[in-house]
């Protein structure tokens, strides 16, 4: 399969919404994003307007698939080192200009939550750096695939806020149909289908989670049907309840929680398999595999980890693999 130029994919969706026609999809995103300005004169694109503006001149549209309130100065200060010693931003964000300039905000951010809080962070600082934008005349639609487009394969983009962006688009531009969507933008539809699983847990659960972007898919796939089934769900929300005590917990532990609190009581043997027996704060304390004839169980051991605590970890595994203690099973780790 030929290598896919991510400057011809941007190249078309420029050209295909400078045009007035729905862009095409990319059948694979993007690592990087370059400069349509850049590719205009090869390209034939229509050239894209760059400025440096006051971050203050700007906010986060309303369908950005990041949450901004979540951005934190920790998880950003590689960025923010980078724009400070390089002395500017180098790669702009995509913005588009508001019909109705709100006060001093003229932009709405489609992509590039980061490097505006980077940015805004060196302003507070009190370095008059500007913020570098890329300003774009682009429909909701093309909005939202060119968000889509540059966040695609990054690991700083949750699974849990691709979830909540593709369930809106889901409805707002596909007519809640997920096959139409898909093919929109170059996904396939199983895992379009996971996303939008995932942004239906409800705040049952999000509620009792420390930072709702450790949620997974795969946390979805478990815990939705438990909440689907009736003998299941009061005893997912009893659990829930009981955790409720205003503490917020990892995401692991709290659906491995809900899990084996939903899931039917086995026999006194467990079922065979493996489990991970979880600390509260979501590290692994213990492994147990079941079979027929054995149950087996491993304790990691770690670096400098004596006689006396190997026996200590052991036994805590156990006490708290037996249901005494407050670690939670983990069916399918």
């Amino acid at each position: 399969m030929a290598k896919t130029d991510p400057k011809a994919l941007l190249r078309g969706v420029a050209a295909e919404v400078g045009a007035g026609r729905t862009p095409r999809p990319p059948r694979r995103a993007l690592a990087a994003r370059t400069s349509l300005v850049a590719d205009a004169a090869a390209g034939g694109v229509q050239m894209a307007t760059h400025r440096r503006v006051d971050p203050a001149s700007c906010r986060m549209w309303d369908r950005h698939n990041r949450r901004y309130d979540l951005v934190t100065e920790a998880e950003c200060a590689d960025l923010i080192a980078s724009i400070d010693s390089q002395d500017g931003q180098r790669i702009p964000a995509i913005v588009r200009e508001l019909a109705v300039p709100e006060g001093p905000v003229r932009f709405e951010v489609i992509a590039g939550a980061r490097r505006h809080f980077a940015v805004s962070a060196l302003h507070a600082r009190g370095r008059e750096v500007g913020f570098l934008v890329e300003v774009q005349d682009l429909s909701d639609e093309a909005a939202f695939r060119v968000s889509d487009l540059e966040n695609r394969e990054r690991s700083d983009i949750s699974d849990y806020e691709r979830g909540q962006d593709y369930a809106q688009a889901l409805m707002r531009y596909y007519q809640g149909n997920q096959r139409r969507m898909a093919a929109a933008i170059g996904l396939d539809e199983k895992a379009l289908g996971r996303f939008v699983a995932l942004s239906r847990v409800p705040p049952l659960v999000t509620d009792l989670v420390a930072d709702v972007r450790a949620l997974k898919r795969d946390h979805a796939e478990k815990l939705l049907p438990l909440l689907g089934d009736a003998g299941a769900r009061p005893r997912v929300e009893a659990r829930a309840a009981e955790m409720a005590d205003g503490r917020r917990r990892p995401a692991p532990y709290v659906v491995a929680e809900l899990v084996k609190a939903g899931s039917r009581p086995k026999g006194r043997g467990g079922a065979a398999g493996k489990r991970v027996v979880r600390r509260e704060d979501g590290s692994t304390l213990a492994s147990v595999e079941v079979s027929a004839r054995s149950v087996v169980l491993r304790v990691p051991r770690r670096k400098g980890m004596d006689a006396d605590a190997l026996e200590a970890a052991l036994l805590e595994a156990l006490r708290r693999a037996d249901g005494s203690g407050d670690a939670a099973y983990d069916p399918d780790a």
